[in-house]
C-alpha cells in the first residue's frame, strides 16, 4: 500500500480500477480505498476512470463506515469533472441520512447548495427528516 500511495495516480489507476472490480475482501477493499484516499490527497490528481467506477459500484453496497468515508473523499474530489462521481454523492447523501455514521459532512464538503438540496429532497422523498442546523449539517 505505502508504494502505491507514492506512485502518481495515472500510473496506479489501471491496475488499481481491475484489481477492485475484481476484489472481493471487504478488509482489501478498504485498504486500498483507504491508501487512494491519500494518495489523491497528497498528489490532487484524478484516480482515473476505472477506479470512480468501481467506487461508485462499492459505495452502492454500503460497505462499512470506513470505507465509505474514503470512497466519499475520493468521490469528492472527482466530483467536479465526473457527473457519475457528482451522482453517487447526491444518491449517498439521502441514504446517509437514513443512518447517519458522521458523513453527511464529508458529503456537504463536495456539493453545492443546488446538490445537497437535491440529496435532501431525495432522502425526503424516501420519508427521512434532514435536522439542519443554521442550514448546514
Amino acid at each position: 500500500a505505502i508504494v502505491v500511495r507514492r506512485m502518481h495516480p495515472t500510473a496506479t489507476a489501471n491496475f488499481l480500477g481491475d484489481w477492485l472490480a475484481r476484489e472481493t475482501d471487504p478488509r482489501v477493499k478498504r485498504e486500498i480505498y483507504d491508501t487512494v484516499e491519500r494518495q489523491t490527497q497528497d498528489i490532487h490528481e484524478s484516480v482515473g476512470s476505472g477506479v470512480i467506477a468501481a467506487a461508485v459500484r462499492d459505495l452502492a453496497t454500503q460497505p462499512g463506515p470506513i470505507t465509505r468515508k474514503a470512497i466519499l473523499h475520493i468521490l469528492g474530489r472527482e466530483a467536479a469533472t465526473s457527473p457519475v462521481a457528482k451522482r453517487a454523492l447526491i444518491d449517498q447523501l439521502a441514504i446517509e441520512v437514513q443512518n447517519p455514521k458522521g458523513l453527511l459532512v464529508v458529503i456537504s464538503k463536495y456539493l453545492g447548495p443546488d446538490e445537497l438540496r437535491q440529496g435532501i429532497n431525495q432522502a425526503e422523498a424516501l420519508g427521512q427528516t434532514v435536522a439542519m442546523k443554521g442550514g448546514e449539517f
